[in-house]
């Protein structure tokens, strides 16, 4: 993204203890820090303005990965000594090393002035790409791997999907790393689509903050120059935090999913397999999680249009029993749904193949009695190590920087024709081979 298109927020400054954000009327600063690379400078001010600069660099609250703890800024950097803090200036500032920066301005004479929108409108910058990281030895030998493992699962007729979930975007994150090794793959097996499960962010930052994430995250998936299909996450709402900034169902699948509506569904003829995409929170409902009546109605409408001999397979953020899922005791309309894909399943003999879902964040296959397909959860993308708070039987894999575990995602290789989900995963955890039965 273009740094002079970050976001400006009025009334804000920075803390210069703590680096965080704070209430200053008169002032604008990004909320999102400015990544610059070494020999980057600010010419100027824009005319009526000055400014004052706060230096972070790469690092995290080792909190942030230990538990459930979502930094209310979205920001994985850590607060840098700088001369500048605190000094206002109108002429250049320069950076001599990698660094990401918050800028924050003032009107000259204390006057009101245009509301600086972007860090564009603030300051003149010459801007210098971050030196770039070569993909390490771990990232190429895993590539090497999975690619390796599809050609040997791959079969004529097989669907195949890269599958991720719960990216949780910050600034400092991992996704960099991630999106990388994801292209790398990509351009290896060339997957039929991309299957993104939700929560690309932790929902806590302005409403143009989020977008901004969005918009890079999906982005640097599109570019891999193949289909991706996504769900909406429960953090993709914006809801979290008390944030004042919430979205609408429609603002989500527009966002989102670049449609009118949070449910849909994409046919692959080639594979025979309809994939349908469900919408499984409300922040406005009583029962947040689940899935509301008029869309276990619409499930039953694609069902029935499906071509005799296709299978189906159902992707969905939230799982849809409140026994694997540890943040609720109910899961609205959840039975209801599993039972329509049931009864379709047996009319239809076996057309169900199974039902991936994210928002654990833990490995598990879970099969219920009377219910004749896998609920498959993948962990989440995010750089996270824990294993509290997480549903009953689940596995929760180990994560460490530098290696290949810090990645967490699957190619998923769907065998429509032997009733099989084989995941392919890269990064931390393992391959599973799963059976609609059994």
């Amino acid at each position: 993204m273009d740094p002079l298109e970050i976001a400006m927020m009025s009334a804000k400054s920075v803390d210069p203890e703590t680096g965080l954000l704070r209430d200053d009327p008169g002032c604008w600063t990004n909320w999102e820090p400015v990544e610059l690379g070494a020999g980057s400078a600010i010419v100027c001010a824009r005319e009526g303005y000055r400014y004052r600069v706060s230096c972070y660099r790469g690092g995290y609250d080792e909190s942030l990965s230990r538990e459930y703890c979502y930094d209310e800024e979205s920001n994985w950097t850590m607060l840098a000594s700088s001369t500048k803090l605190g000094e206002w200036l109108t002429g250049t500032s320069t950076f001599p090393q990698d660094c990401f920066i918050r800028i924050t301005v003032q009107c000259i004479d204390g006057s009101p002035a245009a509301c600086p929108r972007t860090v564009g409108d603030a300051i003149e910058l010459k801007y210098v790409e971050p030196a770039f990281e070569p993909m390490p030895g771990w990232a190429e030998s895993e590539v090497d791997h999975v690619a390796s493992r599809i050609e040997e699962v791959r079969e004529p007729g097989d669907l195949v999907l890269v599958v991720m979930s719960d990216i949780h975007y910050s600034t400092g994150c991992i996704w960099p790393q991630t999106a990388r090794n994801v292209h790398a793959v990509v351009d290896r097996i060339r997957p039929d689509a991309i299957v993104q499960l939700g929560d690309v962010s932790d929902g806590m930052a302005p409403a143009d903050v989020t977008i901004s994430f969005v918009t890079r995250v999906l982005g640097d998936l599109q570019r891999c120059g193949v289909p991706v299909h996504s769900c909406v996450g429960n953090h993709d709402t914006n809801y979290f935090g008390s944030n004042d900034q919430p979205f609408s169902k429609g603002d989500c699948a527009r966002l989102y999913l670049d449609c009118d509506d949070p449910y849909y569904y994409v046919d692959f003829a080639d594979a025979r397999t309809r994939c349908v995409f469900l919408d499984s929170f409300e922040q406005k409902r009583k029962e947040r999680y689940g899935f509301s009546s008029h869309e276990v109605r619409w499930l039953k409408r694609v069902l029935k249009t499906l071509p005799h001999g296709w299978k189906v397979l159902v992707f969905a953020h939230v799982p849809p029993l409140p026994e694997i899922h540890y943040w609720s005791d109910k899961i609205l309309n959840g039975d209801r749904l599993l039972s329509v894909l049931s009864r379709f399943d047996r009319s239809r003999r076996g057309a169900v193949l199974g039902y991936v879902h994210g928002h654990s964040h833990v490995d598990q296959v879970y099969r219920k009695p009377g219910v004749p397909f896998p609920i498959v959860s993948i962990g989440c993308a995010k750089f996270e190590d824990f294993e509290e708070c997480k549903p009953p039987g689940s596995f929760t894999p180990k994560r460490v920087l530098g290696d290949a575990s810090q990645d967490l995602w699957d190619v998923l290789v769907v065998k429509p024709g032997s009733n099989k989900l084989e995941f392919v995963r890269f990064g931390a955890g393992e391959d599973k081979s799963v059976a609609k039965r059994g």
